[in-house]
Protein backbone atom coordinates (compact mmCIF):
# COMPACT_ATOMS: atom_id res chain seq x y z
CA UNK A 1 0.00 0.00 0.00
CA UNK A 2 1.08 3.32 -0.75
CA UNK A 3 2.53 5.48 2.14
CA UNK A 4 0.37 7.49 3.72
CA UNK A 5 2.09 11.29 3.35
CA UNK A 6 3.22 13.11 6.57
CA UNK A 7 2.66 16.98 7.47
CA UNK A 8 6.31 17.97 7.94
CA UNK A 9 6.43 19.68 11.83
CA UNK A 10 6.64 23.77 11.93
CA UNK A 11 9.43 25.28 12.68
CA UNK A 12 10.16 26.36 16.36
CA UNK A 13 7.91 29.62 16.80
CA UNK A 14 9.69 31.85 19.93
CA UNK A 15 7.66 35.11 21.40
CA UNK A 16 9.63 38.24 21.42
CA UNK A 17 9.93 39.79 24.42
CA UNK A 18 7.59 43.31 24.92
CA UNK A 19 10.07 46.57 24.02
CA UNK A 20 10.31 48.02 27.30
CA UNK A 21 9.51 52.35 27.43
CA UNK A 22 11.73 54.41 29.18
CA UNK A 23 11.34 54.97 33.00
CA UNK A 24 9.71 58.47 32.86
CA UNK A 25 7.32 57.31 30.56
CA UNK A 26 4.79 55.09 31.73
CA UNK A 27 4.48 51.94 28.62
CA UNK A 28 0.63 52.62 27.32
CA UNK A 29 -1.52 49.17 27.61
CA UNK A 30 -1.22 47.57 24.26
CA UNK A 31 -3.56 44.43 22.89
CA UNK A 32 -1.45 41.25 23.16
CA UNK A 33 -0.48 40.17 19.51
CA UNK A 34 -1.82 36.08 18.84
CA UNK A 35 1.47 34.68 17.76
CA UNK A 36 1.07 33.04 14.42
CA UNK A 37 1.53 29.33 13.42
CA UNK A 38 2.95 28.13 10.56
CA UNK A 39 1.07 26.15 7.85
CA UNK A 40 2.48 22.71 7.92
CA UNK A 41 4.27 22.07 4.70
CA UNK A 42 2.80 18.97 2.87
CA UNK A 43 5.06 16.04 1.66
CA UNK A 44 4.46 14.30 -1.52
CA UNK A 45 5.68 10.25 -1.68
CA UNK A 46 7.50 9.89 -3.90
CA UNK A 47 9.41 13.65 -4.86
CA UNK A 48 7.53 15.11 -7.39
CA UNK A 49 9.76 15.93 -10.61
CA UNK A 50 8.94 17.26 -13.98
CA UNK A 51 8.42 14.67 -16.94
CA UNK A 52 11.44 14.12 -18.94
CA UNK A 53 10.76 16.13 -22.47
CA UNK A 54 10.13 13.43 -24.97
CA UNK A 55 9.09 14.07 -28.04
CA UNK A 56 6.98 11.71 -30.23
CA UNK A 57 8.77 10.22 -32.95
CA UNK A 58 6.68 7.38 -34.42
CA UNK A 59 8.87 5.56 -36.65
CA UNK A 60 8.36 5.85 -40.63
CA UNK A 61 8.88 3.55 -43.72
CA UNK A 62 12.06 5.03 -43.54
CA UNK A 63 12.92 6.90 -40.29
CA UNK A 64 14.22 6.56 -36.62
CA UNK A 65 12.15 4.34 -34.03
CA UNK A 66 9.32 5.77 -32.24
CA UNK A 67 9.45 7.27 -28.80
CA UNK A 68 6.77 6.00 -25.94
CA UNK A 69 4.19 7.83 -24.78
CA UNK A 70 4.70 9.38 -21.46
CA UNK A 71 1.63 11.31 -20.44
CA UNK A 72 1.03 11.44 -17.64
CA UNK A 73 4.38 9.16 -17.49
CA UNK A 74 6.60 8.41 -14.01
CA UNK A 75 8.77 12.10 -13.61
CA UNK A 76 12.41 12.86 -13.23
CA UNK A 77 14.31 15.48 -12.74
CA UNK A 78 16.34 15.14 -15.79
CA UNK A 79 15.99 14.60 -19.26
CA UNK A 80 16.19 11.19 -18.55
CA UNK A 81 13.38 9.24 -17.03
CA UNK A 82 12.61 8.71 -13.60
CA UNK A 83 11.11 9.52 -10.42
CA UNK A 84 6.93 8.75 -10.65
CA UNK A 85 4.55 12.27 -9.86
CA UNK A 86 2.40 11.38 -6.50
CA UNK A 87 -1.40 10.84 -7.05
CA UNK A 88 -1.94 13.51 -4.77
CA UNK A 89 -0.69 16.61 -2.04
CA UNK A 90 -1.49 15.73 1.58
CA UNK A 91 -3.67 18.46 3.10
CA UNK A 92 -3.88 19.24 7.05
CA UNK A 93 -7.09 18.80 8.73
CA UNK A 94 -6.51 19.76 12.45
CA UNK A 95 -3.55 22.40 14.08
CA UNK A 96 -0.51 21.63 13.98
CA UNK A 97 1.00 19.50 17.53
CA UNK A 98 3.57 21.83 19.55
CA UNK A 99 6.79 21.52 17.92
CA UNK A 100 9.57 19.55 20.26
CA UNK A 101 12.60 20.96 21.30
CA UNK A 102 14.58 18.68 18.85
CA UNK A 103 14.30 16.23 16.19
CA UNK A 104 16.09 13.35 14.06
CA UNK A 105 16.07 13.79 10.45
CA UNK A 106 13.58 11.54 8.50
CA UNK A 107 15.20 8.65 7.10
CA UNK A 108 14.09 8.69 3.00
CA UNK A 109 11.15 5.43 2.53
CA UNK A 110 12.86 2.91 1.13
CA UNK A 111 10.35 3.63 -2.45
CA UNK A 112 12.23 6.76 -2.22
CA UNK A 113 15.67 4.97 -2.22
CA UNK A 114 14.82 3.11 -5.09
CA UNK A 115 13.51 5.55 -7.12
CA UNK A 116 16.26 8.16 -6.18
CA UNK A 117 18.83 5.39 -6.73
CA UNK A 118 17.06 4.64 -10.73
CA UNK A 119 17.20 8.26 -11.56
CA UNK A 120 21.30 8.65 -10.60
CA UNK A 121 21.40 5.24 -12.94
CA UNK A 122 19.43 6.91 -15.48
CA UNK A 123 22.02 10.27 -15.27
CA UNK A 124 24.14 8.44 -15.81
CA UNK A 125 23.31 6.09 -18.83
CA UNK A 126 23.09 2.77 -16.43
CA UNK A 127 19.83 1.74 -17.90
CA UNK A 128 19.80 -1.61 -16.82
CA UNK A 129 20.11 -1.15 -13.31
CA UNK A 130 17.60 1.37 -13.53
CA UNK A 131 15.11 -0.54 -14.99
CA UNK A 132 16.03 -2.82 -12.03
CA UNK A 133 15.51 -0.39 -9.42
CA UNK A 134 12.04 0.98 -11.06
CA UNK A 135 11.27 -2.22 -11.36
CA UNK A 136 11.98 -2.72 -7.03
CA UNK A 137 10.17 0.49 -6.34
CA UNK A 138 7.41 -0.80 -8.20
CA UNK A 139 7.16 -3.75 -6.00
CA UNK A 140 7.12 -1.77 -2.47
CA UNK A 141 4.11 0.74 -4.72
CA UNK A 142 2.31 -1.86 -6.08
CA UNK A 143 -0.52 0.40 -7.35
CA UNK A 144 1.23 2.95 -9.02
CA UNK A 145 0.58 2.15 -12.82
CA UNK A 146 3.72 4.62 -13.18
CA UNK A 147 7.03 2.69 -12.51
CA UNK A 148 6.66 -0.26 -14.46
CA UNK A 149 5.52 1.84 -17.35
CA UNK A 150 8.75 3.82 -16.33
CA UNK A 151 10.69 0.72 -16.31
CA UNK A 152 9.14 -0.26 -20.02
CA UNK A 153 10.42 2.95 -21.69
CA UNK A 154 13.84 1.92 -20.33
CA UNK A 155 13.92 -1.42 -21.53
CA UNK A 156 12.58 0.29 -24.90
CA UNK A 157 15.87 2.24 -25.34
CA UNK A 158 17.83 -1.16 -24.37
CA UNK A 159 16.21 -2.56 -27.56
CA UNK A 160 14.58 -5.53 -25.33
CA UNK A 161 11.11 -4.86 -26.69
CA UNK A 162 9.98 -8.09 -24.75
CA UNK A 163 10.75 -7.04 -21.23
CA UNK A 164 9.31 -3.40 -22.81
CA UNK A 165 6.13 -5.02 -23.05
CA UNK A 166 6.19 -7.64 -20.02
CA UNK A 167 6.68 -4.37 -17.85
CA UNK A 168 3.58 -2.63 -19.85
CA UNK A 169 1.78 -5.59 -18.90
CA UNK A 170 2.62 -4.77 -15.71
CA UNK A 171 1.46 -1.17 -16.19
CA UNK A 172 -1.99 -2.16 -17.72
CA UNK A 173 -2.70 -4.49 -14.29
CA UNK A 174 -3.03 -1.48 -12.38
CA UNK A 175 -4.62 0.67 -15.06
CA UNK A 176 -6.04 -1.34 -17.82
CA UNK A 177 -7.22 1.65 -20.00
CA UNK A 178 -4.50 4.02 -19.79
CA UNK A 179 -3.98 4.86 -23.76
CA UNK A 180 0.04 6.06 -23.10
CA UNK A 181 0.98 2.64 -21.83
CA UNK A 182 -1.13 0.94 -24.68
CA UNK A 183 0.72 3.26 -27.06
CA UNK A 184 3.96 2.03 -25.58
CA UNK A 185 3.37 -1.59 -25.54
CA UNK A 186 2.00 -1.19 -29.30
CA UNK A 187 5.07 0.61 -30.23
CA UNK A 188 7.32 -1.98 -28.38
CA UNK A 189 5.22 -4.78 -30.51
CA UNK A 190 6.10 -2.38 -34.10
CA UNK A 191 10.01 -2.85 -33.51
CA UNK A 192 9.42 -6.16 -32.72
CA UNK A 193 7.71 -7.20 -36.02
CA UNK A 194 4.91 -8.02 -34.46
CA UNK A 195 2.52 -5.82 -36.40
CA UNK A 196 -0.69 -7.53 -35.57
CA UNK A 197 -0.56 -7.54 -31.50
CA UNK A 198 0.58 -3.63 -32.33
CA UNK A 199 -2.84 -3.23 -34.37
CA UNK A 200 -4.59 -4.80 -31.55
CA UNK A 201 -2.86 -2.52 -29.14
CA UNK A 202 -3.35 0.82 -31.33
CA UNK A 203 -6.93 -0.63 -31.70
CA UNK A 204 -7.03 -0.56 -27.80
CA UNK A 205 -5.98 3.09 -27.98
CA UNK A 206 -8.71 4.02 -30.11
CA UNK A 207 -11.50 2.64 -28.29
CA UNK A 208 -10.71 4.46 -25.40
CA UNK A 209 -9.20 7.73 -27.24
CA UNK A 210 -10.68 7.88 -30.81
CA UNK A 211 -9.17 10.58 -31.59
CA UNK A 212 -5.41 9.86 -30.45
CA UNK A 213 -3.22 11.02 -33.50
CA UNK A 214 -0.63 8.76 -32.49
CA UNK A 215 -2.10 5.60 -32.58
CA UNK A 216 -3.76 6.58 -36.14
CA UNK A 217 -0.29 7.66 -37.78
CA UNK A 218 1.27 3.98 -36.36
CA UNK A 219 -1.83 2.07 -38.09
CA UNK A 220 -1.44 3.98 -41.02
CA UNK A 221 2.76 3.09 -41.32
CA UNK A 222 1.34 -0.57 -40.85
CA UNK A 223 -1.01 -0.30 -43.90
CA UNK A 224 1.88 1.43 -45.69
CA UNK A 225 4.31 -1.39 -44.78
CA UNK A 226 1.49 -3.84 -46.30
CA UNK A 227 0.72 -2.39 -49.13
CA UNK A 228 -2.75 -1.13 -48.23
CA UNK A 229 -1.78 2.44 -49.53
CA UNK A 230 -5.78 3.56 -49.91
CA UNK A 231 -6.20 2.39 -45.95
CA UNK A 232 -2.85 3.90 -45.13
CA UNK A 233 -3.63 7.61 -46.62
CA UNK A 234 -6.60 7.21 -44.51
CA UNK A 235 -5.12 7.04 -41.37
CA UNK A 236 -2.86 9.66 -42.24
CA UNK A 237 -5.48 11.92 -43.00
CA UNK A 238 -7.20 11.20 -39.92
CA UNK A 239 -4.18 11.42 -37.81
CA UNK A 240 -3.47 14.79 -39.25
CA UNK A 241 -7.17 16.13 -38.89
CA UNK A 242 -7.13 14.92 -35.11
CA UNK A 243 -3.60 16.77 -34.05
CA UNK A 244 -4.55 20.22 -35.65
CA UNK A 245 -7.51 19.68 -33.82
CA UNK A 246 -6.37 18.77 -30.51
CA UNK A 247 -3.38 21.76 -30.80
CA UNK A 248 -6.30 24.49 -31.79
CA UNK A 249 -4.36 26.77 -34.21
CA UNK A 250 -4.77 30.09 -33.01
CA UNK A 251 -6.32 32.68 -35.56
CA UNK A 252 -3.09 34.18 -35.95
CA UNK A 253 -1.50 31.07 -38.28
CA UNK A 254 -0.12 29.69 -35.17
CA UNK A 255 1.91 26.74 -35.66
CA UNK A 256 1.15 23.09 -34.24
CA UNK A 257 1.81 21.95 -30.47
CA UNK A 258 3.40 18.15 -32.06
CA UNK A 259 5.13 19.77 -34.81
CA UNK A 260 7.37 16.41 -35.10
CA UNK A 261 4.18 14.34 -35.78
CA UNK A 262 2.69 17.14 -38.36
CA UNK A 263 5.69 16.92 -40.17
CA UNK A 264 5.81 12.74 -40.27
CA UNK A 265 2.29 12.73 -40.99
CA UNK A 266 2.92 15.26 -44.27
CA UNK A 267 5.98 13.35 -45.22
CA UNK A 268 4.00 10.20 -45.39
CA UNK A 269 1.11 11.92 -47.38
CA UNK A 270 3.43 12.98 -49.96
CA UNK A 271 5.17 9.82 -50.22
CA UNK A 272 2.10 7.92 -50.62
CA UNK A 273 0.97 10.85 -53.55
CA UNK A 274 4.12 10.61 -55.49
CA UNK A 275 4.62 7.06 -55.16
CA UNK A 276 1.77 3.73 -55.34
CA UNK A 277 -1.03 6.45 -55.39
CA UNK A 278 0.47 8.43 -58.49
CA UNK A 279 -0.80 12.04 -57.71
CA UNK A 280 1.94 14.29 -57.72
CA UNK A 281 0.50 17.36 -58.13
CA UNK A 282 -1.24 16.44 -55.07
CA UNK A 283 2.11 15.16 -53.94
CA UNK A 284 4.07 18.36 -54.45
CA UNK A 285 1.44 20.49 -53.06
CA UNK A 286 1.69 18.17 -49.69
CA UNK A 287 5.54 18.98 -49.76
CA UNK A 288 4.77 22.91 -49.98
CA UNK A 289 1.98 22.24 -47.38
CA UNK A 290 4.97 20.61 -44.84
CA UNK A 291 6.76 23.24 -45.54
CA UNK A 292 4.48 26.33 -44.36
CA UNK A 293 3.35 24.39 -41.68
CA UNK A 294 6.51 23.18 -39.77
CA UNK A 295 9.45 24.53 -41.63
CA UNK A 296 10.82 21.14 -41.60
CA UNK A 297 14.15 21.09 -44.26
CA UNK A 298 15.19 18.12 -43.10
CA UNK A 299 11.46 16.01 -44.17
CA UNK A 300 12.40 17.50 -47.58
CA UNK A 301 15.60 16.83 -47.81
CA UNK A 302 14.61 13.32 -46.77
CA UNK A 303 12.22 12.73 -49.62
CA UNK A 304 14.54 13.98 -52.28
CA UNK A 305 17.06 11.91 -51.57
CA UNK A 306 14.79 8.99 -51.48
CA UNK A 307 13.24 9.89 -55.24
CA UNK A 308 16.85 11.13 -56.17
CA UNK A 309 18.06 7.75 -57.35
CA UNK A 310 14.76 6.31 -59.51
CA UNK A 311 13.07 9.59 -60.14
CA UNK A 312 15.41 12.78 -60.56
CA UNK A 313 13.10 15.32 -61.96
CA UNK A 314 11.07 14.62 -59.38
CA UNK A 315 13.56 14.75 -56.68
CA UNK A 316 14.38 18.72 -58.01
CA UNK A 317 10.68 19.48 -58.27
CA UNK A 318 10.79 18.91 -54.29
CA UNK A 319 14.32 20.57 -53.98
CA UNK A 320 12.34 23.78 -55.68
CA UNK A 321 10.78 24.45 -53.00
CA UNK A 322 12.88 24.16 -50.32
CA UNK A 323 15.09 26.31 -52.13
CA UNK A 324 12.78 28.70 -52.74
CA UNK A 325 11.88 29.01 -49.80
CA UNK A 326 16.12 29.09 -48.63
CA UNK A 327 17.95 29.65 -51.43
CA UNK A 328 21.25 29.38 -49.52
CA UNK A 329 20.19 25.63 -48.07
CA UNK A 330 23.67 24.23 -48.66
CA UNK A 331 22.75 20.63 -48.42
CA UNK A 332 20.12 21.02 -50.98
CA UNK A 333 21.83 22.92 -53.78
CA UNK A 334 24.59 20.31 -53.46
CA UNK A 335 21.69 17.75 -54.43
CA UNK A 336 20.07 19.71 -57.22
CA UNK A 337 23.71 19.78 -58.70
CA UNK A 338 24.07 16.16 -58.84
CA UNK A 339 20.72 15.66 -60.29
Amino acid sequence: MKAKPKSKKPALVTKKPAKKTAPNKPAKPTAKQPTKKPAPASKTTPARKATPARKPAARTAAASKPTPARKPAAASKSKVAGKPKAAGESKPTSKPSKPKASSKPKLPSPIDAAIERAMQLLDAGDLEPAADALLEAARLAPDDWRLPNEAGITYYRLERYDDAVRCYNQALAISPENVDVLLNKGLAFVLSDRDDDALASFGAVMVHDPINPSAHFEVGKIYQKRGQYEGAFAQFETALAHEMMQTMFDMTGGRPRNMRLVSLVMLNKARLLLGPLGREADGLAQVQTLWDTVHDDGAIMRLANELAADRPALARRVLDILLAASPDHDEARELAARL
